[in-house]
């Protein structure tokens, strides 16, 4: 997790689980997200903040742990939640706009 050193935390409630997502709000953090780790640790996970309103694509094939995707609205509302399998090919979409999308390992969310 060292390479994560210079990302700001917030925490977040998900599911009655209390998480300290790395916050990716930048292009550069954005395009790394949580690829090319083999572990992460108990209730840690991203959120990924974007200026605008839009359908978002999330690609696996550099992600080596499998994740819930969870698509968020401009006002913290789930639109969609999906999961994303280690190095699928497949894009995992948003169904909806959105303007933040959290990810975190599957095991650890009920919702």
């Amino acid at each position: 997790m060292k390479h994560f050193k210079n990302y700001e935390k917030i925490k977040l409630n998900i599911g009655g689980v209390k998480y300290d997502l790395l916050v990716a709000d930048t292009h550069q953090k954005q395009i790394l997200g949580l690829s090319n780790i083999h572990y992460l640790p108990a209730r840690i996970g991203m959120i990924f903040i974007y200026d605008d309103l839009d359908y978002r694509t999330f690609t696996m094939e550099k992600t080596n742990i499998k994740l819930k995707i969870i698509f968020l609205d401009e006002n913290y509302e789930i639109v969609n939640i999906k999961t994303g399998y280690p190095r699928q090919k497949q894009g995992v979409k948003s169904s909806e706009k959105c303007k933040y999308v959290i990810e975190i390992p599957v095991w650890f969310i009920s919702i």
